[in-house]
């Protein structure tokens, strides 16, 4: 028997005139088009109408091998309304953490150096260090950072400007590069990075 569904629409009510994927859309058979669920019942709700005896359903195997579509691809267990697990998260490939001086500080006075952060999420430990000395310090400053397996470049820079010591110099952080500046007035003389 031919009838007309909510939106007006011909369906043969053999088979339903849509279905319920996933518990968040409906399908619509006839425009082979998703509904979000919520929006649609308040659609529905403010123009008074409801869907019809067998309008809304699973349709059967017999129907979904000839009706190509979305809900073709989708989890049969979906179709009833059931909750489906959750996609599985996209995960990042790591790879090594490296660093390198990307702007040497020149003599002059104030002028900043700049070390980047390569790679990550880190496939492994390394220990990162820097060698560091402004020329008012009396000696060279050394600061060692561990990095964990997983931690991004960013992470790494912002551990590495944290583990500043010279109380004549400073370091910031901004994504993965940091700046090094020397104490005002004065001028960095050795800026250096390794990563073991």
């Amino acid at each position: 028997m031919i009838r007309f569904d909510v939106l007006g629409f011909e369906f043969d009510n053999v088979e339903p005139a849509f279905t319920e994927i996933d518990a968040e859309f409906y399908y619509h058979f006839c425009e082979r088009k998703l509904y979000e669920k919520g929006s649609f019942d308040a659609m529905l709700t403010a123009e008074g109408k409801a869907f019809g005896a067998g309008e809304l359903a699973v349709p059967s195997a017999d129907y979904m091998k000839g009706h190509g579509s979305i809900v073709t691809r989708v989890d049969p267990s979906d179709l009833s309304g059931g909750a489906s697990p959750p996609p599985a998260p996209i995960v990042a490939p790591s790879a090594p953490i490296t660093a390198a001086v990307t702007k040497t500080p020149t003599p002059t006075a104030d002028d900043t150096g700049e070390i980047t952060i390569y790679g990550g999420p880190s496939d492994a430990v390394y220990l990162i260090n820097v060698a560091l000395k402004d020329a008012v310090s009396a000696g060279e400053d050394t600061n060692n950072i561990n990095v964990a397996a997983g931690d991004t470049a960013a992470q790494v820079a912002t551990r590495l400007a944290a583990a500043m010591s010279d109380p004549n110099a400073s370091a910031v952080a901004v994504g993965d590069v940091v700046t090094y500046s020397p104490k005002l007035g004065s001028t960095l003389t050795k800026l250096e990075v390794t990563v073991t």
